[in-house]
């Protein structure tokens, strides 16, 4: 019960981290939708470039993320734990 709070505890963390983050690049953004809005684009599709440029940053920053968090969790794992503590876990992936 307290690793499944400890879990949706940490979801909640990164995904307000994550919405400030693209929060915060929307506004850095603004001056260059403005451009885009004057040359023509509609709103709908000034919100279709916004809503693809978004997916295509958090596709590869999780498929970026996933090997990193791996490979980290195994140094971490393998490599600190040994020599901090002098033991070992043995490391699954999967649900």
């Amino acid at each position: 019960a307290v690793t499944g709070v400890l879990r949706l505890l940490a979801f909640a963390v990164a995904f307000i981290g994550i919405l400030g983050a693209l929060m915060a690049l929307q506004l850095e953004r603004s001056r260059e939708l403005g451009v885009l809005r004057a040359q023509g684009l509609t709103p709908g599709q000034l919100w279709g470039v916004v809503t693809a440029q978004t997916g295509i940053l958090g596709l590869v920053s999780g498929l970026l993320a996933l090997p990193a968090g791996a490979l980290l969790a195994a140094v971490m794992v393998h490599v600190v734990n040994r020599r901090s503590f002098g033991w070992t876990l043995d490391l699954a992936f999967g649900g």
